[in-house]
């Protein structure tokens, strides 16, 4: 059985975890975010969050590049699994294009979202913000800060 922490503010750093629990926000599926980016001054963090439904989230980042054959992977999908966190229990894919800048206290004060394992391989990390920048949706103030 799991065991879930529940957030303490002033620890949440990039590369941490945490699992949204909340049958409103996900479904049946956990989604699991990770912070990308914290800003210690404003307190805002960028995070991005998993799917497990990789092919939906392959033809959706391949649409918004206008990538017109299956077979050409999108530059703005990146793949985790446990080898980069253990907290993840299935292969997942991210959506670069849906990266959310929020204030910390936006996810602290909420009791459905449960701190996880951090990434343990950090060099997924950059290769989620070079994906982010190529993301032909988010502003270029999220870009600038990475």
């Amino acid at each position: 059985m799991r065991k879930w922490h529940f957030f303490i503010a002033d620890s949440l750093e990039v590369g941490d975890i945490f699992l949204s629990i909340s049958p409103e926000l996900c479904s049946t599926n956990p989604h699991y975010h990770i912070v990308i980016y914290k800003n210690n001054d404003n307190g805002n963090i960028l995070v991005v969050h998993t799917s497990s439904e990789i092919d939906k989230v392959r033809a959706r980042c391949q649409g918004r590049e206008n990538i017109k054959f299956d077979y050409i992977e999108p530059e703005t999908m990146v793949i985790i699994d446990n080898y980069h966190c253990r907290s993840l229990t299935v292969k997942s894919a991210i959506d670069c294009n849906k990266a959310i800048l929020k204030n910390i206290s936006y996810f602290t004060q909420k009791q459905y979202f449960k701190k996880c394992l951090p990434i343990i391989d950090t060099t997924i990390i950059e290769v989620i913000k070079n994906a982010i920048r190529k993301s032909p949706v988010i502003a270029l103030n999220i870009i600038d800060l990475l």
